[in-house]
């Protein structure tokens, strides 16, 4: 394991156990104030995870002229993909030179 990925994953657990803390907290706050457990709260949690998921997906699905290693990204509601005839480019060296093949 890489330092990088150690990285990215420590900042995952840290990110997960910062929003239950933050669940966990509003549960006690409530139940403090009012001696009653906040049932529906798992479902403002869920909520926000769908509505996050959906504005994921459309901001992806608007993507155009995405310029990456593997090609030439253009999302679409039809094509989660996104590459098109420019990401299959096959090159060849020829005299010390990069030629474009057809």
């Amino acid at each position: 394991m890489t330092v990088t990925v150690a990285a990215i994953i420590s900042l995952d657990g840290l990110t997960s156990g910062a929003i239950y803390a933050l669940i966990a907290l509003a549960l006690l706050i409530v139940f403090t104030v009012t001696r009653v457990i906040l049932v529906p709260q798992g479902q403002f949690v869920t909520y926000a995870a769908l509505t996050f998921r959906i504005a994921l997906r459309e901001a992806i699905e608007a993507t155009r002229e995405l310029h990456a290693t593997a090609g030439v990204f253009n999302f679409s509601p039809n094509d989660h993909a996104g590459l098109d005839k420019r990401a299959a480019v096959v090159v060849r060296v020829d005299g010390g030179k990069w030629i474009l093949e057809d």
